[in-house]
């Protein structure tokens, strides 16, 4: 019996001696870096600015890139392209004026994700649009002989843009250069900004940029002003003296209208009002198609005695 047990006291050791050299083995030749944790770093990861709010616009510079620590299981990393790593920030609850929001990372499952930086400024403005009616500049000149009128199609322009800049408009302005028409024409011109400085405003969108301006050239001719006088002082009243200032105005009109007139009129003044002095400002009684110069008003003085 005691050899018996000998025998199994053998056969146990060398099993354990066999179990001992085959873990052995294993240890040294098996492969346990799916579960050693380790890390990688990498730059130049995308960044993507995601859920702007409607009317708002980035103002400031944002990086393209950031630098990405990703953690985790070696055998998970090894099948990470940097390609499906996306860095991105949310501005779904941003609103205007100046913030800084957290930058995340879409990543595998079963890492860990540290971007640097881990947040970034935001400057976001309110983007406003409105209608101006468009202001017509260079038709005056020194010369009395000649007129310009001219009428913008359209005639106002749309402007958007940001509230910094959008705030500081004051007109929107086409200007014309008449010094070289030389006749009647239509012309294309651009729209210009101004604040109330007369500087130009820049950096906003103008709808449209260039509108379509009819010039008209009209010839002028010096003509005396005469009062249109009616009917009779009251019983036991007489006019003395008339006088109109200013004496004469340049008309302008078309060549063959000019040419019918000598003189023009005010409209038509009653005299059975007056019992005393009076002065008055009167309208000019224009034809079609003429205008006056600088004025289409005059001062008619009455001198009444009795």
């Amino acid at each position: 019996m005691g050899n018996k047990l000998f025998r199994q006291n053998v056969t146990m050791h060398v099993l354990a001696i066999l179990l001992a050299i085959a873990l052995w083995s294993y240890v040294k030749t098996a492969d346990f870096s799916a579960r050693t944790e380790t890390s990688v770093n990498w730059d130049s990861v995308p960044l993507e600015i995601r859920d702007i709010p409607a009317g708002l616009r980035l103002t400031n510079e944002l990086p393209q890139t950031v630098n990405v620590l990703l953690r985790g299981s070696a055998s998970v990393l090894e099948q990470v392209l940097k390609e499906n790593v996306l860095a991105y920030v949310s501005l779904s609850d941003a609103s205007e004026g100046v913030g800084q929001y957290v930058v995340k990372v879409i990543h595998p499952q079963g890492l860990n994700a540290t971007p640097t930086p881990g947040r970034i400024e935001v400057r976001l403005e309110r983007e406003l649009t409105a209608d101006f009616d468009l202001q017509l500049q260079g038709l005056k000149t020194g010369d009395q002989s000649e007129h310009f009128s001219a009428t913008a199609t359209p005639a106002f322009v749309k402007v958007t843009g940001l509230r910094s800049s959008f705030e500081r408009v004051w007109q929107a302005q086409v200007i014309v250069n008449v010094a070289s028409i030389k006749q009647s024409s239509t012309l294309q011109l651009p729209v210009k900004l101004l604040d109330v400085k007369g500087n130009e405003v820049t950096g906003l969108l103008i709808e449209p940029g260039v509108v379509e301006v009819d010039v008209v050239r009209s010839p002028g001719k010096l003509l005396p002003v005469v009062a249109d006088l009616q009917g009779q002082l009251p019983n036991g009243h007489s006019l003395e003296s008339s006088y109109v200032e200013p004496e004469s105005v340049y008309v302008y009109a078309p060549a063959e209208i000019l040419a019918t007139l000598e003189q023009i009129y005010t409209e038509p003044i009653s005299l059975g009002e007056f019992t005393e002095d009076a002065s008055l400002s009167v309208k000019l009684s224009l034809p079609n198609e003429a205008v006056a110069s600088s004025r289409e008003d005059v001062q008619v003085k009455l001198k009444v005695s009795k």
